[in-house]
């Protein structure tokens, strides 16, 4: 018995986008072809228009599913948590996870910043905002609890997301490092798992963002 078309229609759609992130975070919106992704899918090109209308729109479509489920994921992690350190943590933590579980998103956020944003559509950066706007509200309620001072919202962002990408997205060349012996290893943690290098990462930033408490 055949799936009813809905059912075929929305699996047919899934293979489409899960090909397509494979291919655009090898390759690069520019070097990505839709020849390529109805092969490697088995989908042919035409149904690929039809769902997606272009490669624009489907790398749009990419993109938007991605960082919408991994901006879910966090804002999920940081409600459940106590007190604006607890949510930073939880931040960092629930980002890191992310990104090892999925480093598409990494390499293909860098494949952005590398073009200097050029393909990105208005529609992904409401979801990159909507992070920084849950980091924003966790650094406030740090200021209303007396525990942060005052700080960058969109710095410590960029502090965060820029330490985890570059450490997952660039481990290749840690580890060829570490295989040449280049720096000494056990100093910078070279093959350290990313989750121990954000949580190394959570503590400098949060030595950084902890108001200081005179003592009585």
């Amino acid at each position: 018995m055949r799936k009813p078309i809905r059912a075929r229609s929305a699996e047919t759609m899934s293979k489409i986008l899960e090909t397509s992130s494979d291919i655009f975070s090898r390759d690069g919106y520019d070097g990505t072809r839709v020849d390529e992704i109805a092969k490697v899918s088995g989908v042919n090109k035409a149904s690929i228009y039809y769902h997606f209308q272009d490669k624009q729109k489907l790398y749009e479509h990419v993109l938007i599913e991605m960082l919408n489920r991994h901006a879910t994921a966090l804002e999920e992690q940081v409600a459940a948590a106590k007190g604006a350190e607890g949510k930073l943590r939880a931040f960092i933590d629930a980002y890191v996870g992310n990104m090892v579980n999925d480093r598409r998103i990494s390499v293909l956020m860098m494949w952005e910043v590398a073009s200097g944003g050029k393909n990105m559509p208005p529609s992904v950066l409401e979801q990159v905002i909507r992070l920084i706007n849950l980091l924003s509200d966790i650094l406030g309620l740090g200021e209303k609890e007396g525990v942060f001072h005052t700080s960058n919202p969109f710095m410590t962002y960029l502090m965060i997301v820029g330490s985890i990408s570059y450490y997952i997205v660039g481990e290749p060349l840690r580890h060829l490092a570490a295989s040449q012996k280049l720096i000494e290893d056990s100093k910078v943690m070279l093959q350290s798992p990313p989750e121990e290098a954000a949580s190394i990462m959570t503590e400098m930033l949060l030595r950084s963002l902890r108001r200081e408490i005179a003592p009585a």
